[in-house]
């Protein structure tokens, strides 16, 4: 695998590069630290990296994924404690934001990863 297969850091714009760890393989960008799931062919881990859509505008990799962490606890709350409603709340709320920021698409995937 060649580095040149690697697109650019969609968060960022800057250089990709491909780290091995012990089982798994990981793609990272080398200015803002942003990082691919890790996949155990390198291949895919490749092609995960390289069809990653831009992110949502206005935020930056650190904020994007802190938005998307305490939106999949507020989704998978809601099913740890049906009775509270507060819960529920948290949800509708965070679903809101995030709406300002993903399509419907990208908020429905992030509800199915979490299931997974």
């Amino acid at each position: 695998m060649n580095k040149k297969t690697l697109k650019d850091c969609p968060f960022c714009g800057g250089d990709a590069d491909i780290e091995k760890h012990d089982l798994y393989y990981e793609v990272f960008c080398t200015d803002c630290m942003a990082r691919s799931e890790g996949c155990t062919d390198i291949e895919e881990v490749v092609c995960l990296w390289n069809s990653r859509e831009n992110p949502p505008l206005g935020l930056s990799a650190v904020a994007q994924i802190y938005l998307e962490e305490i939106f999949i606890q507020s989704y998978e709350a809601q099913f740890m404690y049906p009775d509270d409603r507060n819960c529920g709340e948290e949800y509708t709320a965070m679903r809101e934001i995030m709406g300002a920021y993903y399509t419907d698409e990208q908020v429905e995937a992030l509800e199915i990863e979490s299931r997974q």
